[in-house]
């Protein structure tokens, strides 16, 4: 989703003398503290998979100032679970401009020192999906209600996050049924979102946020030559070229099959007549429409009637003032209960032929009907066609690039035009050198 930039920043963007900077901010306790000064480098990488993002800083910590067991004011500013803000930006001729690149907590933090040099200090952040990939919940059951607002409960719920903090774009996804059991919090707003055609995301302002899963309609930058530092092409096999989506599991459903015969029976060793019990046969089967046939030819005076049906077998009256064996042949139609799934499969036959058959299966409860397992096998389909060919851009610090943005340009050397889809996108600096963003992507066609 990419970010806005502002005239008085992209003219700054635009000049041939650009003047970086970044703002790093952590919350100790909920109280903004600014420790950009002491900020030597940062990195930041942002994925439009289902990959948390991930954020390092590298800190001076003279003194182990910001370790947990320092003196000084700034003591465990960078403790884990501490929520740090990054941002990036120019100074313009509306003044300083900063757009969010990374908020996130603090999962670990590393010192390093070594006799003569200063102490520094290795944060290593993740953003808001960090948590929640691993918190597993068992939801309530939901019937008949929007995806949007499932996700919206789960994470008020049991993510503990604010309502003001979850903005998902409007989706009409009415869900039939749907309970998650022991399912990590993120991966089960992940297969909801799916089902809808979107993807789930914390954004660079830590806010909970929906997309469309297929790219833009058409690009959100335009990268000239001038912004280009590096580029890497690379091309693969495809990684799929038959792509199943299985969803929900359909009510069950009764079927009656063709009339067989499904047991022969003899009866004897009785004195005028008999009541025998039955059972269907194979064990677990049921018949219905049953019907009996003698073996033994019947004289005037004999008798051979279906006396009583249940859901384990039938109840024969035979009658023989002779009480001779008397075989019997029973016929029935078998009934069968399906419990059928939601399925689409989609293949690319040039892809086929050129690579053989590789399968691709994605599995999703809330997926509820062919239509959507199709497009969804579709898209993926597309996916695997356009990761053949994936594109590394190296640019001058760009902090607008979002996971999902499309972007135009030129290849520098080839001069060909090319539309690229971001699937990460890396922002870095280090003091005293020009910061720099790195997007990696799939040439769309």
């Amino acid at each position: 989703m990419a970010q806005s930039l502002s005239a008085s920043y992209q003219a700054a963007m635009a000049a041939a003398v650009r003047r970086p900077l970044v703002t790093v901010t952590a919350y100790p306790g909920g109280d903004a503290r600014a420790i950009t000064a002491a900020v030597a480098a940062w990195s930041v990488e942002r994925q439009r998979g289902t990959r948390a993002g991930t954020a390092t800083l590298t800190v001076a910590n003279p003194g182990g100032a910001y370790g947990p067991g320092g003196g000084a004011p700034c003591a465990g500013w960078l403790a884990p679970g501490t929520r740090v803000t990054i941002r990036q930006g120019l100074r313009t001729a509306a003044g300083d401009e900063t757009l969010p690149v990374f908020t996130g907590a603090v999962q670990v933090a590393e010192t390093a020192y070594r006799r003569g040099d200063d102490e520094l200090l290795t944060v290593h952040l993740l953003d808001g999906a960090g948590r929640f990939c691993h918190q597993e919940i068992i939801s309530p059951l939901y019937q008949q209600v929007q995806a949007n607002d499932i996700v919206s409960a789960l994470f008020t719920t049991y993510g503990g996050m604010d309502a003001s903090a979850i903005q998902l774009a409007a989706a009409d996804y009415l869900v039939p049924r749907v309970q998650f059991v022991e399912e990590a919090l993120m991966d089960a707003g992940h297969l909801l979102m799916q089902a809808a055609r979107r993807r789930l995301f914390f954004d660079a302002d830590g806010v909970l946020r929906s997309a469309p899963l297929a790219p833009p309609a058409a690009p959100q930058w335009t990268i000239g030559a001038r912004e280009i530092m590096q580029v890497t092409d690379a091309w693969a096999p495809p990684p799929a070229t038959r792509c199943t989506v299985t969803g929900r599991t359909q009510a069950s459903q009764r079927q009656v099959g063709e009339e067989v015969l499904w047991q022969e029976v003899t009866v004897s060793g009785y004195q005028f007549g008999a009541m025998v019990n039955v059972p269907f046969t194979p064990a677990g089967a049921v018949y219905e429409e049953v019907r009996l046939e003698p073996v033994t030819p019947l004289a005037a005076f004999e008798q051979v009637a279906l006396y009583g049906v249940t859901g384990e077998g039938i109840t024969v009256k035979v009658l023989s003032p002779a009480g001779r064996a008397i075989t019997i042949r029973c016929y029935g139609k078998q009934v069968y209960y399906t419990t059928p799934s939601v399925m689409a499969t989609v293949e690319d036959s040039d892809l086929l032929a050129r690579f053989g058959l590789i399968g691709r299966e994605i599995n999703n409860t809330v997926v509820k009907d062919e239509a959507t397992a199709l497009w969804l096998a579709s898209h993926a389909l597309d996916e695997a066609r356009w990761s053949r060919r994936t594109l590394t851009l190296r640019l001058l610090g760009h902090p607008g690039l979002e996971p999902g943005d499309l972007l135009a340009l030129e290849h520098p050397r080839t001069g060909e035009a090319l539309t690229v889809w971001a699937n990460t996108v890396r922002h870095a600096g280090r003091r005293g050198r020009e910061e720099w963003s790195a997007v990696e992507g799939w040439a769309v066609v």
